[in-house]
């Protein structure tokens, strides 16, 4: 409850003004991390029966009603169209991920729960997802959370409705990884294009924002 512990000390220290302000930056900067935590909820509401008529109410309200709308969906099953790949723990590199699919080409995303920018790329999955149905090619979410954050990892996938396969990289898949990567910087999203075996036809290829460039990649 570390975000409570925060605006309980705000309440011993400020009044007026001051606290108001702060309770409604706070609430507003944690809300937008994305990491959809529900006590946020919580200190929202007491902070509405405390300022019924603040200014601020309706700018934090926006980032408060994503997170309530992502836990509306936890209690929904996984679409029909997500598959956890079976025996994912001992899928030790990306050629033995995409060997798994049994598909003729497979376009990869490296992502994880707490990456802002990989959320965002989710915003346009639905021109992902036809283009990949149009171009015959197979979907694969390779997350490389840690085992802590497994539990997010599942909670995120129903939250974006994220269709494909997935993988929570172990060790090896992510040793393997940062191998591929080579000696460039290693960053996520990073979306990467593959052949049925495995072999890497393009190591960087567009994510989903950028769909036009991503579709003439795939057309080569």
């Amino acid at each position: 409850m570390i975000h409570t512990h925060h605006i309980e000390l705000a309440i011993k220290y400020l009044t007026g003004e001051q606290l108001e302000y702060y309770y409604a930056a706070y609430l507003y900067m944690e809300a937008i991390n994305k990491n959809y935590e529900k006590e946020l909820v919580t200190l929202f509401e007491q902070f509405k029966k405390a300022y019924p008529h603040s200014e601020y109410t309706h700018f934090i309200e926006s980032e408060i009603i994503p997170i309530i709308t992502f836990h509306r969906k936890q209690d929904e099953s996984f679409s029909e169209n997500t598959h956890i790949v079976d025996d994912a723990e001992n899928i030790n590199s990306l050629r033995e991920a995409v060997r798994k699919i049994n598909s003729k080409r497979v376009y990869v995303d490296i992502w994880a729960t707490w990456c802002s920018p990989c959320k965002r790329e989710f915003h346009f999955n639905n021109k992902l997802y036809d283009l990949l149905k149009r171009e015959n090619t197979t979907m694969l979410y390779i997350s490389i959370d840690e085992d802590d954050k497994a539990e997010k990892w599942m909670e995120m996938m129903k939250c974006f409705e994220l269709g494909g396969y997935h993988i929570r990289a172990n060790d090896s898949l992510m040793a393997d990884l940062r191998r591929l990567r080579g000696t460039d910087s290693f960053g996520i999203p990073w979306h990467i294009l593959t052949d049925g075996n495995g072999s890497i036809i393009k190591k960087y290829v567009s994510g989903p924002s950028d769909i036009g460039t991503l579709e003439r990649q795939l057309n080569k």
